[in-house]
């Protein structure tokens, strides 16, 4: 009987929702001997599992594929076959038709030039490909290095220096303004610390390249000047970067023949980014992303000529080049998707008992050589899962998308849990026509009387098949999956070497803002709504941030893999060493929040008024616990560090509050100067002292004085004796600033709570020089030191033994009022991206 008419419970039993049947494709059918009609009672009945299914063919003479093309698309559905084609036709879609974005990079050997073309700086390679330009100097140690996207190349000249192709030629690269370089900064001691600078706490913005509404700041890999340019090979030469943020030009020297093709390469790709971007209703598709949309929906076609004949049948005409496929012609594909698929009428999938099915195979095996059924064309196969185990003689198997469909829809009659992408599709398509909640009804119903473990559907994959109603919502994010997909092979890519440029603060998780800043990077304009939906489809761990497993598991493409090239040759095209590349993020509200930060308690506001009442003033710290110190480092100084100890109340003084702001460092092993160690009190003058102040209770402390949203571990020291190790606060956004560092014993992160942060306006930028306190000579290990920057005394961390890069804040008086540089409405749990990358 039809499996649309099977109901476990009547409908009396679970009110009105119970024991409705739900609608399945008339193919799918239930065997008596599987569960009779009759037995559906009051009384519960355990189901046993679908083990064994049956492919009846009742007359192989009646097949037929269906050929009706008259079946009516929703509004929704045709809102998401929209939706779909536009994540299609994006600026990256339309990268996808172009040659000069899919032609291997191109390197030669050239010689790097000053602006002018007078002096040589450096020898080494320069390579081109559609994403980066790339100069790698001979020298591991020579700095002059360049790494930038090609879409910020606006002009690329070729000038000839004689006529022999082996005669050298130029090659004058002009750079848009506020090119950013895409080169890791080297961190290397004595050298420039790129990641410091990179923290500094809110005091930067920066916006990824190909955004001129936004400020963009250069990352230059060099410190020095770009005066100092030099013949000779000296560390005073500026980097490329550097010169050319100047001059806005970088100069190459080479063959004549290499330089003109890479000159050709370059003028092709700054041709194809710079020119005006088609409308999504001009633009059309092409065989090769209709193909991966028709995957993302559970089709599957053998190659080009098979998915060409197909079209030809629906009669859908396409281009000798494979394009040309509008809206209005996907559309009528999605209207005749059986017919499409080559789905049969006469066909019918059935849920057999193990018995039954044990009898069937004896039956196959006995009338070996004659029908089945005598003076019939009946023909059947028995099948567990997707292997066929037995059949009668020339049975006739059923096309792909119909046999892969009948087993996802048995599987959920069945209760699993465990389904793909292109398998969710394949179900949804077949059970679209119930509504959501009879979906459910139906399969807790079910799962109810199987000896299962009630795991809860909302964090299975299955969830979709509850929230969404039909096959076509889930188009649109996989279109753009499918996109990534094609755009990282595109450029040369490995999905690892995308996952790790992504990775901006190598922390090997994507966050939204790298996310969407690396997409971008790609050539894909999403909104942060769609970075929202892709993140909480690809993050299984559902905390918001997705891990390379669930980023490989999304993107790869084993189909492709098999077919396209051999690790030999793949290697050869991600030459470029794509792991140095750092593309920036580009900011947006994120998903994940530090669960540290889910319970501390904070006002939304504080009335200028309380504000105007709280006196700040510098106060002595009274005692201290000892952290660390170096009496088994083996370092030539002695040094110890020390955490101050705060007085939660006073016994007498309850309307004040003190706050550390960092550690302080004694030159001994015993306890540092209390005269030169300072804290923060905050005082409410508005509450007598023998009273407790409820202006100054954590939730308004949390949002007038902070605490670090994160800490940067900055250095460490770690042998058999002792640990050490330095930690960078990074406040909440760049209102707020840490006026000092804090050190522990251990390599996770310290609380939350140990530091506070201060209102930039409470500062000035301190005026005192870095005194150095300590530095590691004679340990052997990883060059640290230790200094003080302003009359807190409280210690800054150095991974080196130069003083620590500013700025560095200090208090801007002695005593004041907490309104007084206070900005309304500052404080945010959620972090400042342009502090935070």
């Amino acid at each position: 009987y039809p499996l649309s008419t099977f109901k476990i419970y009547p409908d009396s039993v679970w009110g009105k929702k119970s024991g409705k049947p739900m609608n399945f494709p008339d193919c799918m059918m239930v065997s008596n001997n599987y569960f009779h009609p009759k037995w559906c009672a009051v009384a519960h009945r355990r189901l046993k599992n679908v083990a064994v299914t049956l492919e009846w063919i009742p007359d192989s003479m009646s097949l037929k594929m269906i050929n009706e093309i008259d079946k009516e698309l929703t509004a929704n559905e045709l809102q998401s076959i929209k939706r779909t084609f536009e994540m299609f036709s994006a600026s990256a879609r339309s990268r996808l038709g172009s040659g000069a974005l899919q032609r291997s990079p191109s390197s030669t050997a050239a010689q790097l030039m000053t602006s002018d073309g007078k002096r040589v700086l450096a020898q080494g390679k320069l390579t081109v490909s559609a994403s980066l330009v790339m100069f790698e100097p001979d020298e591991a140690t020579n700095r002059q290095q360049l790494c930038v996207d090609t879409r910020d190349v606006i002009s690329a000249d070729f000038v000839s220096m004689g006529t022999d192709e082996t005669e050298h030629s130029t090659l004058t690269i002009q750079l848009k303004q506020g090119f950013i370089s895409r080169l890791e900064k080297d961190t290397k001691a004595g050298e420039v610390r790129g990641d410091e600078s990179d923290e500094e706490e809110g005091q930067s913005t920066r916006a990824p390249s190909g955004n001129p509404d936004e400020k963009v700041i250069l990352e230059t890999p060099a410190v020095v000047d770009a005066s100092e340019l030099s013949t000779d090979d000296s560390p005073n030469l500026a980097s490329p970067a550097k010169a050319a943020s100047e001059t806005g030009r970088v100069m190459f020297c080479g063959m004549a023949n290499s330089m003109f093709n890479l000159c050709e390469h370059l003028q092709s790709l700054i041709g194809w980014y710079h020119k005006e971007r088609l409308k999504a209703s001009d633009t059309k598709l092409t065989i090769v992303e209709l193909r991966e949309m028709l995957k993302a929906l559970g089709m599957s076609v053998q190659n080009e000529r098979d998915m060409r004949q197909r079209l030809e049948e629906l009669q859908i005409p396409i281009g000798a080049d494979g394009g040309g496929l509008d809206i209005q012609k996907i559309t009528k594909l999605m209207i005749s998707t059986d017919r499409f698929n080559r789905v049969q009428n006469g066909r019918y999938f059935v849920a057999t008992s193990l018995r039954e099915a044990e009898a069937l195979r004896g039956c196959i095996h006995l009338r070996q050589g004659r029908p089945l059924v005598d003076g019939k064309n009946a023909q059947i196969a028995l099948r567990v899962g997707d292997t066929m185990i037995d059949s009668t003689g020339g049975f006739q198997e059923a096309g792909p998308y119909q046999a892969k469909q009948a087993r996802q829809l048995f599987k959920y009659f069945n209760s699993d849990l465990e389904y793909t992408d292109s398998e969710v599709s394949l179900l949804l398509s077949g059970i679209k026509h119930n509504a959501l909640d009879e979906r459910q009804t139906y399969f807790e119903e079910i799962r109810s009387c199987r000896r299962r473990s009630r795991k809860d559907w909302r964090i299975s994959a299955l969830s979709p098949v509850f929230t969404t109603p039909d096959e076509f919502l889930l188009l649109a994010r996989r279109a753009v999956l499918a996109t990534v997909r094609l755009l990282i092979r595109v450029n040369g890519m490995r999905l690892l070497d995308a996952f790790r440029a992504f990775d901006y603060n190598h922390d090997g998780l994507l966050m939204c803002s790298e996310l969407y800043g690396g997409l971008e990077w790609l050539g894909m304009m999403l909104l942060p709504s769609d970075i929202h939906e892709l993140v909480r489809h690809v993050d299984k761990s559902r905390e918001g941030r997705v891990r390379w497993d669930d980023f490989q598991k999304a993107l790869e493409d084993e189909e492709l893999d098999e077919q396209g090239e051999d690790a030999w040759q793949l290697e050869q095209k991600t030459k470029l060493h794509f792991m140095r590349v750092r593309i920036r993020p580009k900011a947006m509200e994120e998903l994940w929040i530090d669960p540290r930060l889910k319970d501390i308690k904070v006002v939304d506001d504080i009335p200028m008024s309380v504000l105007q009442e709280i006196k700040i003033k510098p106060k002595q710290a009274s005692n201290f616990v000892e952290v660390w110190n170096s009496k088994y480092s083996n370092s030539r100084k002695k040094v110890s560090v020390w955490e101050p100890v705060l007085e939660k109340t006073f016994k007498i003084r309850r309307n004040k509050m003190r706050l550390c702001l960092g550690h302080y460092a004694s030159t001994s092993y015993s306890k540092p100067s209390k005269s030169k160690s300072l804290l923060i009190e905050l005082t409410d003058t508005a509450t007598s002292r023998v009273f407790k102040s409820s202006n100054l209770d954590d939730a308004h402390l949390n949002h007038l004085v902070p605490h670090p949203i994160r800490y940067k571990q900055i250095w460490s020291q770690v042998d058999k004796n002792s640990a050490f190790y330095a930690w960078k606060p990074i406040p909440p956004n760049k209102n707020y600033v840490c006026l000092g560092m804090i050190g522990t014993n251990s390599p996770q992160e310290p609380p939350l709570q140990a530091v506070r942060c201060v209102p930039i306006g409470w500062t000035v930028v301190s005026k005192t020089k870095p005194v150095k306190i300590w530095d590691d000579t004679g340990t052997g290990g990883k060059r640290g030191s230790l200094w003080t920057v302003n009359s807190f005394g409280t210690i800054i961390f150095s991974n080196s033994h130069t003083p620590p890069p500013g700025p560095h804040y200090e208090l801007k008086a002695r005593r004041f009022m907490a309104h007084e540089g206070y900005v309304k409405g500052a404080f945010s749990l959620k972090p400042d991206l342009n502090a935070q990358f």
